[in-house]
């Protein structure tokens, strides 16, 4: 794992794992979809859904990124929440 006695290191983005990335961003479009709808569950279940899918899409990145670097020792994930 040591080469020349130094570790591989790779670094994520840390833009791309922000506190704001696992948020969903209320569009129009969204927004339109959550007044429509006719019950309180139905919007939070909206909200959920978004929530959910902006989520996935952190947690893809950092999968994505793992395994591209498969000759790396180790993974910084620098961060910023609260």
């Amino acid at each position: 794992m040591k080469t020349g006695g130094r570790y591989k290191v790779a670094y994520l983005n840390p833009a791309r794992i922000y506190q704001t990335a696992h948020s969903f961003l209320m569009t129009g479009e969204l927004k339109a979809k959550i007044d429509a709808a006719k019950s309180k569950s139905k919007k939070n279940s909206i909200r959920e859904a978004e929530h959910k899918k902006a989520r996935h899409a952190v947690a893809a990145y950092i999968s994505q990124f793992i395994r591209s670097r498969p000759d790396k020792d180790y993974f910084y994930a620098p961060y910023g929440f609260e």
